[in-house]
């Protein structure tokens, strides 16, 4: 027994510069196959074809060189050696290709004597591979330490010894034979540990690499500033989804702050980043509202001065029906309106953009599209603007709106509707807001803001807020035939204030239309400020002056709300529907009393817009509200069905006895 093994151990030295030799090849062509895959950056722990096609086309040369160039009785093949690194490293897969090269060489080389005992030899190494492979393949390369390469070297050890006791135990071969096969073995048992230690070597570094590769990507997909994920972590996303599910259409809200370079003023440049840092907790927190967490919002930093947010499986039409986005405003606005401190807060505006897989042909097309399309954007002091159009899509409509703005303006008769707004008590109608409404354009429809938008980009803003005013005038004389006292408001924005010698045509128009001052209401947005202008602040005295009143729109939804109402002599105050759809909140039934108390305090009437529930005007009168406004009285109507409408309301009050208007 001694003898033999003696025997066996100077045949292994003998053979062990070759053995070593053919590892060092084993390792080298392992190398540089690593070193091609680092530079096609696809990851070869994943290719495990490739494993076994490597290793099994080495093993089949190995085995050449060896059968044609060793002529000792007893030649160092490697043969089990790579056998049981392909099912390691290749699984079933790279082993099933290495198993079927290496069998080929060795009935070539070979030939067939004790081919059974060669088949059992190898499918039981496979086998060893392959419970190592199960064992280690959740274990991390860069966590894999030398215990556990020790224990796979000893399995790999103890595998051909059970191979040899196998063998002899189905007397498929001579015990001599089998007895020196177990000794050449053991006596190769360390150089095999030498070639696992290099393979676990070659591998940690190409994962080192690896990794440290992955550290870079992930660091260049965010936004050095804010450490949120860029525009390049959103272009890969929205590829993915094209990829995955093109037939769906995704929504894109982009935030922007109306006010960025006041905040920026007030609270200096770091406020940017962590504003925006704010805004991507509060939306991946518990406190977003329900319906939108339901479309998993991901956010992203899409420039400098705005956020991108991804609402999936949404279409901006339905994020519009929804009113998806102007629950987020809202939802948005009051994490800063219950800031301790009483520093301004921002005024955001949200661009819903629609996405889909049909219109673009790729996702950076898309954003190049999203980036025109905001681009166009003009700020109307709405908080939320839709694009449920591509770029060209929405040029060509713009210009189908342009061509109408021109004929409303020439014509002096704009779409206008006559939302009635009533009294909360006994529903009677105590005066009317003029809406425009305008028509749809090839079976789309248009919103009022997108009239704004294409009138204010092409300079022609006050000339279509001129032809509204003087549609108002005309059918107030008609409201104040058949209903006497009943005013009507129309909105105005800061471009007409700002028109020298506005209020004195208001007057003339009034005059000439046989009508008092009272009749008519000028209805300013909060969210769009006032340009601090000489001529802004003449017309407002002018109107005020002869008793045209002034009224507030939209407060809360901006930021400088008690700056404006304590500068202008406003004479009605509104809060915008979305503070009433949450007044069962408590936060923003605060935020209600607030202004209902801030209005008081101006001596200013109070109205809430957006009144869709019996529940919502109960607890609004509850509160101290007088008037309302929303569908629960009825939509905005059309000149003649708002007359019909006020005719079945309840008796209205006398006129008042007023002067008419000198010029």
């Amino acid at each position: 027994m001694w003898t033999l093994l003696i025997s066996e151990g100077q045949k292994e030295l003998s053979n062990l510069p070759l053995l070593l030799l053919q590892y060092t090849a084993i390792l080298g062509i392992l190398g540089l196959v690593l070193i091609a895959y680092r530079a096609s950056q696809v990851s070869l722990r994943r290719t495990q074809l490739v494993y076994g096609l490597v290793l099994g086309v080495t093993g089949y040369l190995l085995t050449l060189l060896v059968a044609e160039f060793i002529q000792s009785p007893s030649k160092p093949y490697v043969r089990n050696d790579l056998l049981f690194l392909a099912c390691l490293l290749g699984g079933w897969r790279g082993g099933g290709i290495t198993f079927g090269l290496m069998l080929l060489a060795r009935v070539q080389f070979g030939g067939g004597g004790h081919l059974p005992s060669a088949v059992l030899d190898m499918l039981m190494m496979c086998a060893g591979g392959l419970l190592a492979h199960h064992l280690l393949r959740r274990q991390p390369l860069l966590e894999l330490r030398w215990p556990q390469l020790l224990q796979v070297w000893l399995l790999r050890v103890a595998v051909g010894l059970l191979a040899v006791v196998v063998i002899v135990a189905l007397a498929w071969g001579p015990v001599e034979v089998a007895y020196s096969i177990a000794a050449r073995r053991l006596f190769a048992a360390l150089p095999a540990l030498a070639l696992l230690a290099g393979l676990h070597t070659l591998l940690r570094l190409d994962a080192q690499h690896h990794a440290l590769q992955e550290r870079e990507r992930e660091r260049g997909l965010l936004h050095p500033l804010t450490g949120l994920r860029n525009c390049r972590a959103m272009l890969d996303h929205l590829q993915r989804l094209f990829d995955q599910t093109p037939t769906q259409a995704q929504a894109l809200v982009l935030l922007e702050s109306a006010n960025y370079v006041e905040m920026l003023l007030a609270q200096g440049h770091a406020w940017a980043d962590g504003m925006w840092c704010e805004v991507a907790t509060h939306i991946d927190g518990p406190t977003l509202p329900v319906p939108l967490s339901a479309c998993r919002p991901q956010v992203f930093q899409f420039t400098d001065t705005a956020l991108a947010v991804v609402l999936h499986g949404v279409s901006s039409q339905d994020v519009a029906n929804r009113e998806l986005a102007q629950a987020l405003h809202h939802s948005l606005q009051l994490v800063w309106r219950a800031a301790p401190d009483q520093t301004p807060a921002p005024q955001l505006r949200l661009s819903v953009i629609n996405l889909h897989a049909a219109d673009h042909h790729s996702a950076a097309e898309a954003m190049r599209d999203a980036s025109l399309l905001l681009q166009q954007r003009v700020d109307m002091g709405e908080p939320v603007h839709f694009f449920h159009r591509g770029f060209a899509q929405q040029a060509a409509l713009d210009s189908t709106v342009l061509s109408n703005v021109l004929h409303w303006i020439d014509s002096g008769h704009p779409p206008m509707a006559y939302q009635p707004k009533c009294r909360l008590s006994t529903l009677q109608v105590e005066g009317a807001e003029a809406l425009l409404r305008p028509p749809q354009v090839d079976g789309q429809p248009i919103s009022p803001s997108q009239v704004l938008a294409v009138a204010t980009r092409h300079q022609l803003l006050p000339a279509l807020e001129w032809s509204t005013v003087t549609a108002v005038v005309r059918d107030a004389q008609r409201c104040w035939q058949e209903a006497p006292g009943l005013g009507l408001s129309v909105n105005i924005s800061g471009a007409s204030l700002s028109t020298p010698g506005f209020a004195e045509r208001v007057q003339a128009l009034l005059h000439d239309a046989r009508l008092p001052s009272s009749c008519l209401t000028m209805e300013l947005t909060e969210a769009s400020p006032l340009p601090n202008v000489d001529s802004v602040k003449a017309n407002l005295r002018t109107l005020h002056a002869c008793g045209i009143a002034l009224s507030l729109d939209d407060l809360g939804s901006g930021y400088s709300g008690l700056s404006v109402l304590a500068h202008h002599p406003f004479a009605e105050v509104k809060i915008d529907q979305h503070m009433v759809a949450l007044i069962n909140e408590p936060r923003m039934k605060s935020a209600i009393q607030i202004a209902l108390d801030t209005a008081r305090h101006y001596d200013a009437r109070f109205v809430a817009e957006g009144v869709e529930t019996e529940a919502q005007r109960a607890t609004l009168a509850g509160m101290g509200v007088d008037t309302g406004q929303g569908h629960l009285f009825a939509a905005a109507l059309p000149i003649q069905e708002f007359l019909a409408f006020v005719r079945g309301s309840l008796p209205l009050r006398p006129a008042p006895v007023a002067p008419v208007p000198v010029p």
